[in-house]
């Protein structure tokens, strides 16, 4: 029989935080949750199923008299269950950076990778998987749900105006450059994986954000290990830096997070026709009527990967950009 391991983040005192009494229950092997109840199933694929339920203690129309908190707060959180995936899947999840001994441990490595470098995402809850010598088969994730922020499309829809709108470019862009700092690759980037929120967090220069000085302990890759729970606690708008190294355009921007990673991989050695692809699949994945007009995307462009670059090489880049089946823009 195999064992198994459940890594709780430091916010979780037991699995009975998360309606669980062992690995199988969190599996699905010992039946629904008492939450499942309340919630319901998000995506379900042969190799992966993924549900949003509350926490114990979070009220609704629904709610059962006498419910209490178990030590994880409160709200609304997706768990995601991974089966057995492709050969390849499995291989580039075990032989590419971040290595790791599941698609759990992937996602758990890659989401403390991000926000170790300032990039907002989910919080981590909880991990756990079937210990093989190689690579697991059975393993799940447990995030808290982004419940006080819209996808960038439903974002877009609610904030019309020109000035949210440009303010929405800059934190998006900002926010490409932290990932393409972090050296992550996003081939299967798209609108609906970054998440706005109206609460508005300071402007940062991308020179700031390495965030050595404030960098979570834990985190650094080593081999095939598991990252450290650290980052799970961590707030990272408040660990931005909290001036802008240009004080007559500070502004405050909408938060951003990044909700899913994905296909995501380390490389420290990214190309910028490399960065360019993950910029290209985000324009392309906004429906017409919210596509951004020629000024927007090219803001977006130059935060994201454009001020770093010799101006023949933007020009190239931009040029790249918008001769683009999907995208006819010009600067």
């Amino acid at each position: 029989m195999h064992q198994t391991e459940i890594h709780l983040a430091p916010g979780v005192p037991d699995i009975g935080a998360l309606w669980a009494t062992s690995f199988e229950d969190l599996m699905g092997l010992g039946g629904a949750l008492v939450g499942e109840q309340r919630g319901c199933v998000v995506r379900e694929t042969p190799r992966q199923k993924v549900l949003r339920l509350p926490l114990p203690g979070t009220s609704d129309d629904g709610a059962r008299p006498g419910e209490a908190p178990r030590g994880a707060g409160t709200g609304w959180i997706f768990l995601t269950r991974y089966g057995a995936g492709r050969l390849a899947e499995c291989l580039a999840a075990r032989l590419s950076q971040p290595r790791s001994s599941s698609f759990a441990a992937r996602q758990w490595n890659l989401l403390c990778h991000l926000r170790k470098h300032g990039v907002g995402t989910p919080e981590l809850l909880a991990m756990g998987e079937v210990t093989r010598p190689l690579f697991s088969k059975r393993s799940f994730l447990v995030t808290r749900a982004l419940d006080s922020m819209q996808p960038l499309p439903e974002w877009l829809a609610r904030h019309p105006a020109p000035l949210a709108r440009r303010r929405a470019g800059r934190a998006i862009g900002l926010t490409l450059a932290r990932i393409h700092s972090a050296g992550v690759h996003l081939p299967n980037l798209k609108a609906t994986h970054l998440f706005l929120a109206s609460a508005s967090v300071a402007e940062s220069p991308v020179e700031g954000d390495s965030l050595q000085g404030d960098a979570l302990q834990g985190d650094a890759l080593q081999g095939d290990a598991l990252q450290g729970n650290t980052c799970a606690a961590q707030q990272i708008a408040a660990r931005l830096p909290k001036k802008s190294a240009h004080p007559g355009k500070f502004r405050r921007l909408p938060e951003v997070s990044l909700a899913s990673a994905r296909g995501a991989r380390i490389d420290s050695a990214l190309s910028p026709s490399t960065q360019l692809d993950s910029l290209r699949q985000l324009f392309i994945s906004l429906e017409a009527a919210l596509q951004p007009s020629p000024r927007e995307a090219y803001g977006v462009f130059l935060l994201a990967l454009g001020r770093r670059l010799s101006r023949p090489e933007r020009r190239r880049l931009w040029n790249q950009l918008t001769s683009s089946g999907a995208m006819k823009l010009t600067p």
